[in-house]
């Protein structure tokens, strides 16, 4: 007998939608052959129609924001029709880039209760003051960052404000800082250890319930453990090591729990 359809469900496995050729415009001679090789690895990726345009203006733009052009402009729009076979659906983009030029790296201003210090900032901020390089300044970012969640604000939040000074060809940073509440060690679990194992643990660690939780110190405790301590370097030989971290955003409690395994 006949029996009616309510539903249909239709899944197309074939042809791949990829992002097609890309016609590249506003790139000075010097870096057409690295744009060249980004564009190389752009293209074939899978299309996607609400993140493609913009991911595509992310990767050159970072590209570029890490070789010192810190205020690129990159746009990004399909054009032309997709070119359909039997394997594939490319989709061809044009875009565009408006280089600037080549910055230094200028002054880097905190808040004056930051909890890093402007001298060790200028000092980090002195081996870069050649070309904005994107690792240099990652560097400085990476400094606050673990400075604040070394002391517990596990919510902290940083904004950079560029500032860009055309005539020195510098950028400047103003950066706001929220640290955000303080998370203390509420509890601490060794998992999967022996009692004496564990006894060996405890009298090495130094983070006890109540203090900030130092996320730097949790994550090097293994390999300093096995440094200082000649019974746990040989029973730890070969041991993997994973972090369970439980922060409670209502209470500002963590609760940590760390599992060794043999490999």
């Amino acid at each position: 007998g006949t029996r009616n359809i309510s539903a249909m469900n239709f899944s197309v496995a074939s042809p791949q939608v990829r992002i097609g050729a890309l016609q590249m415009e506003g790139v000075s001679p010097p870096m057409m052959d690295r744009v060249k090789a980004i564009a190389d690895k752009q293209t074939s990726t899978p299309f996607d129609t609400s993140n493609s345009a913009a991911n595509l203006e992310h990767a050159f733009a970072s590209f570029y924001a890490d070789d010192g052009y810190a205020a690129v402009k990159v746009h990004a729009t399909r054009s032309g029709n997709p070119l359909i076979t039997a394997a594939s659906v490319d989709i061809p983009y044009s875009v565009t880039i408006e280089e600037g030029h080549l910055y230094k790296l200028g002054a880097i201003h905190l808040p004056p209760d930051a909890l890093v210090s402007p001298a060790e900032i200028d000092k980090m901020a002195s081996s870069a003051r050649g070309t904005l390089k994107g690792p240099a300044i990652r560097n400085i970012w990476g400094l606050i960052v673990g400075r604040y969640h070394s002391k517990g604000y596990l919510d902290f939040a940083m904004t950079q404000h560029p500032e860009f000074d055309e005539a020195a060809g510098v950028v400047n940073y103003k950066v706001d800082i929220n640290p955000g509440p303080v998370y203390h060690l509420a509890l601490l679990k060794f998992d999967n250890v022996s009692e004496d194992l564990r006894k060996l643990l405890m009298r090495n660690w130094q983070m006890f319930p109540g203090d900030p939780f130092d996320e730097s110190y949790v994550a090097g405790f293994i390999y300093k453990a096995q440094t200082s301590d000649p019974v746990l370097q040989r029973t730890l030989a070969g041991v993997k090591v994973s972090y369970d971290v439980r922060a409670d955003p209502g209470t500002h409690d963590v609760n940590l729990i760390i599992r060794l395994e043999r490999k």
